[in-house]
């Protein structure tokens, strides 16, 4: 008969579900001829080996991302060296359990010595994943059970984490440090709030979605209340109820700061040879001790006319330092105004600036008033009326030289509006994303017509000033705190009243871009206003729309 096909030419084994027991099938001829039969048989020989633990449990794990390895120790129990076979995995989700470092397969134990396997979940869908590892010797097998949960997860990470703030004076702000929140799980973090527990304070860019593998930064600062140890959170809420939080912690310290307000001075032109009129500049100690004051210089051809400064400053309490300029010299000329005290920085310093200009340019200056008085648009000395305009126009000066005063909106403004300040000529606040400029109304001529009722009343002036591409969330602060206040009494209810509102020569907005800050204050009455570019900052992200 052909040879092909015959009985007894089919074998095969398999695993038990139990995970330890192997069956055997085979065909067979016997006598009486013809004779043929089946045999089926359970192989469950006792190994020589022994392993721990015995099952291994992966609990959830991403799916695409391979879990952390766990680890089989299998000993030999025999009395004689045993020879190990190759190590495999099996079952119903085999291939998502990756074996490694394997160093039992193929090797001969002596009696007593272990080897390891290490093992890793690799989930391929989302649900519950079992299997089997198997290894045996020439007397059996072990077999252990592998099992883990493969999921998809949005998972946040903070960086740097925990944060450590360095002792900073209490009521006074400290310098920002840069956080990095990532997603690195396998699902967009659908974020609702990012929050952060006092008296620490946050701004972010994140998006409302972070992508899977984005990230996005938070400016973190702590302004600590009182000389205290503090620890508080920034939570961020994500995915309908999820909460992932960084550790903040500081130390408020007793300690003087000493703020000289304007940063810088600027004299403008000035006849060679004559003293400049005077210009000021307010120190504010806005730490949390007495600052103890030992000199106060200025160099060049810059000089301290006068202060009012005592030898120690309370805390919160200002003085001022009154500042000339007598050039001995034509053309720009620097200097710097020293302080020296007992402050974190000292000395502190101001730039002074200013030019010196000719006789020359003086008496241009002279025939262009000449020719105002001849056309009538400047008044000659002894006319009707020019003491008061003289003594109009020194009350002008002497209010134009008063610091800017930013207020912080607690009701006393319209909703929107930050902090205001309000100048001779024109108004300003500060809001979420820019700056609000108004004008007040003036009157505009009669039309050509001739229509009855003179010159109209127009409308106040605004000018917006928007930071395109702004981060959300900024927060401002009124720094540099001035000893004056104000006070709004609204109509008969006092409930609207507000009283005692703090006064402030400058307000910063941190982070309005990734690490660069926005600071408005004022210079003798006008708004001017500094980007600080922190290092990594880029210059080029800051856009100005109209």
């Amino acid at each position: 008969e052909s040879q092909a096909n015959r009985w007894g030419d089919y074998s095969g084994m398999s695993l038990d579900p139990d995970g330890s027991t192997f069956w055997g099938i085979a065909e067979f001829a016997g006598t009486p001829d013809p004779h043929f039969g089946t045999a089926v048989a359970a192989i469950t020989g006792a190994p020589s080996l022994t392993v721990t633990p015995d099952s291994l449990y992966f609990g959830n794990v991403l799916v695409g991302r391979p879990s952390p390895t766990q680890t089989l120790t299998f000993t030999s129990t025999g009395d004689n060296p045993d020879t190990i076979g190759t190590a495999i995995t099996t079952g119903a989700n085999a291939a998502d359990f990756v074996l490694s470092n394997d160093q039992c397969s193929g090797v001969t134990l002596a009696s007593g010595a272990s080897c390891t396997i290490d093992v890793a979940f690799a989930p391929t869908m989302a649900g519950y994943e079992n299997g089997f590892v198997v290894l045996g010797d020439e007397n059996g097998m072990v077999s252990i059970s592998v099992s883990g949960q493969g999921i998809y997860e949005a998972v946040l990470e903070f960086s740097p984490s925990p944060v450590q703030f360095p002792d900073t004076v209490q009521q006074a702000e400290s310098a920002a440090i840069a956080v990095t929140l990532s997603n690195t799980g396998n699902e967009a973090a659908d974020i609702s709030r990012i929050s952060a527990g006092q008296p620490f304070l946050q701004s972010n860019n994140c998006p409302a979605s972070l992508a899977v593998g984005g990230s996005c930064h938070l400016e973190v600062a702590f302004y600590p209340t009182t000389a205290a140890v503090f620890t508080d959170y920034i939570v961020v809420s994500y995915n309908s109820g999820h909460q992932y939080s960084l550790t903040l912690n500081g130390t408020g310290i007793t300690a003087p700061a000493a703020v000289p307000c304007p940063a810088a001075v600027d004299f403008g032109s000035q006849l060679e040879n004559s003293a400049s009129a005077p210009q000021t500049v307010i120190l504010t100690n806005t730490g949390s001790a007495q600052l103890d004051i030992s000199t106060i210089t200025a160099s060049g051809d810059f000089a301290v006319a006068s202060n009012s400064c005592p030898a120690t400053v309370d805390p919160r309490a200002s003085c001022t330092i009154t500042l000339t300029f007598t050039p001995t010299t034509l053309g720009s000329e620097s200097g710097t105004l020293t302080i020296s005290d007992n402050a974190a920085g000292s000395p502190q310093t101001v730039p002074l600036s200013g030019s010196g200009v000719s006789s020359v340019a003086a008496a241009e200056a002279r025939r262009s008033v000449a020719l105002l008085q001849a056309e009538g648009a400047w008044p000659a000395a002894g006319t009707s009326g020019v003491e008061a305009k003289r003594a109009k126009a020194q009350q002008a000066i002497r209010v134009a030289r008063r610091p800017l005063e930013f207020e912080p909106n607690v009701g006393q403004f319209r909703a929107g509006l930050r902090f205001v300040a309000q100048a001779p000529g024109y108004a300003l606040a500060v809001q979420r994303g820019g700056m609000l400029l108004e004008l007040p109304a003036r009157r505009a001529a009669k039309d050509n017509s001739g229509n009855a009722g003179g010159k109209t009343k127009t409308g106040p002036v605004r000018v917006r000033m928007r930071l395109a591409g702004a981060n959300r969330g900024t927060h401002a602060r009124g720094i540099d705190r001035l000893p004056g206040k104000a006070n709004y009494f609204l109509g008969r209810d006092p409930s609207r009243w507000r009283t005692n509102v703090a006064t402030y020569a400058r307000v910063k907005v941190a982070s309005v871009y990734r690490k660069i800050d926005l600071v408005y204050y004022g210079n003798q009455r006008e708004l001017e206003y500094d980007f600080v570019v922190r290092r990594g900052g880029d210059p080029d992200r800051i856009r100005l729309a109209f």
